[in-house]
């Protein structure tokens, strides 16, 4: 049976989830409000809200990569947020067995300039 994580980690992920849920509603109710008035938006309403959406894109990023993390994959910090690592491969030959695990964004993996077999392209 895969690792779960610990309840601690479970904590942190509810709690990101929890902000970015909070962030997107926020950034939301912004373009409602300047949207739905029938009014122009000044130049401080669509940074505002420009800021907000950032702020909510990030929130989900950060909740995607903890919820990876509890789950227990494999992380790449190659950028922020991290980035979970998805299984390509298996290993074969010279004495390393198991998944070679890749991320999808910088394409680093696991495998260790080690032969194995690519199992998705």
């Amino acid at each position: 049976m895969p690792d779960l994580g610990t309840p601690e980690q479970w904590q942190e992920t509810v709690t990101t989830v929890r902000d970015g849920v909070e962030a997107a509603r926020r950034a939301f109710e912004l373009v409602k409000r300047y949207c739905g008035a029938g009014q122009k938006a000044t130049q401080e309403d669509e940074e505002e809200t420009e800021k907000a959406i950032a702020e909510a894109e990030a929130a989900a990023l950060i909740a995607d990569a903890n919820i990876a993390k509890a789950l227990g994959y494999l992380i790449c910090r190659c950028q922020f947020p991290p980035t979970a690592m998805l299984t390509v491969g298996q290993h074969h030959g010279r004495g390393r067995e198991g998944p070679v695990y890749e991320c999808p964004r910088c394409k680093s993996n696991n495998a260790g300039g080690w032969s194995y077999k690519r199992l998705v392209p």
